[in-house]
C-alpha cells in the first residue's frame, strides 16, 4: 500500500505540492465526490467544487481542470453543450425565429397532423376539441400515434406580410448586449465532466482521511515529515513507510510509520511486513497504526517485534492516541 502513493508522487508531483490541488482533492475525499460535472445556470456554468474551493468559475474552472485531464490527473468526458455570444462573451442566449421574407418576430408555429384515415392534413390546433384530438374532415377521434396519425411538420405563418413558411431564420439573441448572431457567429461550448481515476483518488482519499492527520502530529512535535518516505536500510535497498519523522535537530530521531485500514481487523501480516522493514532500517521508532483495531495475533507479534501498536476506530482517535505516546 505504500509504494502506490510514491509512484504517484513521482508521476504526477503536482497532486503533493500544489496546495491549490491538495485543497481540491482534500474536499473530493471528504465528500466522496469523484466526478467534477458543470452546473448550468442562467449565468453560464460553473464547477461547484472548484468554485467553493478555489473560487474559480466559468471557463477559469474549466481551464484549470483542462490542464489537470492533459496531465493525466483527471479524465475528461463530454457532457453538455452551451452557446456563447461572440461579441460580448455572455451566456444568457435564447433562440428568436425571424420570418425568412420580412425579417419580422411576428410569426406563429404550427404542427400538422395527418389523418391516415381520410387523409386530412391540418393544424394540430383544428384537431382540439375538448381536450381531444377529433378529426375536422371526418369527425372520427384520433387515439394513437403512428397508428391513427402521424405529425407531419411543422408550419411557419408571418402576421406582418402573411407569408408561410417551413423554415424560419434562426438567431440566437443575447440578453446581455442586445445583439443578434448568425449560426455562423454565435459560439459553442463545450461542457466536459472530469473523472478522478480510482488509482489516484484512493491514493489521495487515503493519505487525506488516513496518513494526514496522524503526519500532522508528528509535525506538531516537530519532526520533518514526509508522506510517503523513505528509509536506507542496511543492505543499501530504501524501504518504503507511510510516514517518516526525522527530527531535525542532528537527526538524531527518526520515526516510521504505516498505517493499515480494515473492515473489522488487521492481521498479522501487516507486523511481519513492517518488520523486514524495520530490521533493515532500523528506526529510533516503529509504529503500526491499526485502524479499527488490531487481532489478538497482530498484538502479540508486535510486542515480540517490539514494534508500537497503536489502534483507534477512525484516524482521528488514532493521531489522538499518537500525541499522547510522544508526549
Amino acid at each position: 500500500m505504500s509504494s502506490q502513493p510514491l509512484y504517484l508522487r513521482d508521476k504526477f508531483p503536482a497532486l503533493f505540492t500544489d496546495s491549490n490541488l491538495r485543497k481540491l482533492f482534500a474536499l473530493l475525499a471528504e465528500r466522496n465526490i469523484k466526478i467534477l460535472t458543470p452546473v448550468l445556470s442562467p449565468s453560464g456554468f460553473t464547477y461547484p467544487e472548484v468554485e467553493e474551493v478555489l473560487g474559480l468559475t466559468g471557463e477559469a474552472a474549466a481551464n484549470f481542470l483542462e490542464k489537470l485531464a492533459a496531465q493525466g490527473i483527471l479524465r475528461s468526458r463530454l457532457v453538455d453543450q452551451i452557446l456563447r455570444c461572440p461579441y460580448c462573451n455572455s451566456y444568457r442566449i435564447s433562440v428568436r425565429m425571424r420570418c425568412p421574407f420580412c425579417n419580422s418576430l411576428n410569426i406563429e408555429k404550427s404542427v400538422l397532423i395527418e389523418h391516415f384515415v381520410c387523409g386530412a392534413l391540418r393544424r394540430r390546433t383544428e384537431f382540439f376539441h375538448e381536450g381531444k384530438l377529433i378529426c375536422p374532415q371526418c369527425g372520427m377521434e384520433l387515439k394513437e400515434i403512428n397508428k391513427d396519425y402521424r405529425y407531419a411538420g411543422t408550419w411557419f405563418e408571418c402576421h406582418d406580410c402573411n407569408k408561410q413558411s417551413d423554415e424560419p431564420e434562426v438567431r440566437y439573441y443575447c440578453r446581455d448586449c442586445d445583439m443578434e448572431h448568425t449560426m455562423e457567429e454565435i459560439l459553442l461550448e463545450r461542457l466536459y465532466a472530469y473523472h478522478v481515476p480510482d488509482e489516484i483518488f484512493e491514493a489521495l482519499r487515503r493519505e487525506h482521511l488516513q496518513i494526514t492527520p496522524i503526519a500532522s502530529v508528528l509535525a506538531e512535535f516537530g519532526y520533518q515529515v514526509n508522506s510517503p518516505g523513505q528509509l536506507k536500510g542496511k543492505s543499501g535497498v530504501f524501504h518504503v513507510y507511510d510516514i517518516v519523522g526525522v527530527m531535525s535537530a542532528n537527526n538524531s530521531r527518526t520515526v516510521a510509520i504505516d498505517v493499515v485500514q480494515s473492515e473489522s481487523e488487521v492481521g498479522e501480516q501487516a507486523v511481519i511486513n513492517m518488520f523486514a522493514k524495520a530490521l533493515d532500517t532500523s528506526p529510533t521508532s516503529t509504529i503500526l497504526v491499526a485502524i479499527p483495531k488490531a487481532a489478538d495475533t497482530t498484538r502479540n507479534l508486535a510486542l515480540i517485534y517490539k514494534i508500537t501498536l497503536i489502534e483507534g476506530g477512525s484516524a482521528k482517535e488514532a493521531a489522538e492516541k499518537l500525541r499522547e505516546f510522544l508526549k
